[in-house]
C-alpha cells in the first residue's frame, strides 16, 4: 500500500487508472495516482493513453505493448511515460493522438480524443450533451464543462434543480434525446459554469444541482462588488470568458505545426459506430447527422462560426 503523502484521489482518477485499463487492484491504482501526483502527470490524459496502448497491442498494432489488467506493470510505464525512457514511453509521452499519428491510420481508431486530449470515463453516448461539451468546449474535453444531462432527465433527473436550470435556459428533457434543443441547453449551461469559473466560484458547490442557488450566488457577488450584480451579469462574464479562450485556442491551433486535432470539432468514430453493449443504456450511440445539427444549434447560441 503507497504510505507517502498525495493531492488526493479523484473520481477521474480512479476511473482512469482502474476500471479503464481493466484494473480493480485499489492499491494498485493509489499508487499510480500519487505517483502522477509526484510526476505533475494528468490521470486521465495518462489512463486515456494507457487504454489505446492496450488496446493497440491487444490487435497487433503495437507488439510488446502493455495488456488490460496487468496492475503489475503500471508502476512501470508510469515512469516511462514520464521520463520517455524507451521507445514506448516515448512514442506515449505525448499523448495517444500524437502516438496514433506515429503508428498509422488503423490506430487512429482507437485514440479516444477530442481537440487531441483524452476523453474522461463519462459515456457520451447516454448523455449526448457531454459529448456536445467534450467536442465544442474551447478548452478541450472536460467532463466538469458543464452539467450533465441526467441530472435534468424528467425521470431520473434531481427534480429540484429543475428550476434553477431553467432559469439558466435548460429546461428538464430526456438525457438521451439529441436534437437542436439539445445543442442550445448544452451551450446555455457551458455558458452558465464558465460564468461561475470567472468569478472563481466552485461548480460543486453551485446552481443549478447545488446549494449555491443563482439568488444566493448574486447577493454574495453584489456584496463583494458594492454594486449589484444579476443572472445576467453571470451568464455575459461566462460567455466574455468562453469567447477568449476560443480566440486563444483557435490562435494556438494555427500555430501548432499541421496537428489537424486541435481544431477537430468532432468526436471518436466508436461514439457513433458502436452502441453500448450492455446494460441499462444498452444500444445508445451518437447519431452522426443528429449530433452535426446539435453542433450547429450549439455554435448559432454562442454567436460562433464553426472553426475549420
Amino acid at each position: 500500500m503507497y504510505g507517502g503523502r498525495t493531492g488526493g484521489l479523484g473520481q477521474e482518477a480512479f476511473l482512469s487508472l482502474g476500471w479503464n485499463l481493466g484494473i480493480d487492484d485499489l492499491d494498485a491504482v493509489l499508487a499510480a495516482n500519487a505517483r502522477c501526483n509526484d510526476l505533475g502527470l494528468d490521470q486521465v490524459s495518462l489512463g486515456g493513453t494507457l487504454a489505446f496502448a492496450m488496446e493497440c497491442a491487444g490487435r497487433g498494432l503495437l507488439p510488446g505493448g502493455p495488456a488490460f489488467g496487468d496492475a503489475a506493470a503500471l508502476p512501470e510505464l508510469i515512469e516511462d511515460v514520464a521520463t520517455r525512457s524507451g521507445p514506448l514511453g516515448d512514442l506515449l509521452a505525448e499523448g495517444s493522438a500524437r502516438a496514433a499519428r506515429r503508428l498509422g491510420p488503423e490506430a487512429r481508431t482507437y485514440a479516444m480524443t477530442a481537440k487531441g486530449a483524452e476523453l474522461p470515463c463519462f459515456d457520451p453516448r447516454p448523455q449526448p450533451g457531454i459529448g456536445l461539451g467534450y467536442a465544442l468546449a474551447p478548452g478541450g474535453p472536460r467532463y466538469d464543462a458543464l452539467e450533465h444531462d441526467l441530472d435534468f432527465d424528467p425521470v431520473a433527473g434531481l427534480g429540484y434543480s429543475f428550476p434553477e436550470a431553467a432559469r439558466a435556459g435548460a429546461a428538464p428533457a430526456p438525457a438521451g434525446e439529441l436534437n437542436e434543443e439539445r445543442g442550445r441547453r448544452s451551450a446555455r449551461l457551458l455558458r452558465l459554469w464558465s460564468g461561475l469559473d470567472a468569478l472563481n466560484l466552485c461548480v460543486f458547490a453551485s446552481t443549478p444541482t447545488r446549494p449555491l442557488t443563482i439568488d444566493r450566488l448574486t447577493t454574495l457577488v453584489t456584496a463583494v462588488l458594492g454594486e449589484p450584480f444579476t443572472l445576467d451579469d453571470l451568464l455575459t462574464a461566462g460567455q466574455a470568458r468562453l469567447d477568449g479562450m476560443r480566440a486563444y485556442a483557435l490562435r494556438e491551433a494555427a500555430a501548432s505545426d499541421g496537428f489537424p486535432d486541435l481544431l477537430s470539432e468532432d468526436l471518436p468514430a466508436r461514439l457513433h459506430d458502436e452502441p453500448i453493449t450492455t446494460g441499462l443504456y444498452e444500444g445508445a450511440a451518437l447519431n452522426r447527422e443528429a449530433f452535426a445539427r446539435a453542433r450547429r444549434a450549439f455554435y448559432e447560441e454562442l454567436g460562433w462560426a464553426h472553426a475549420s
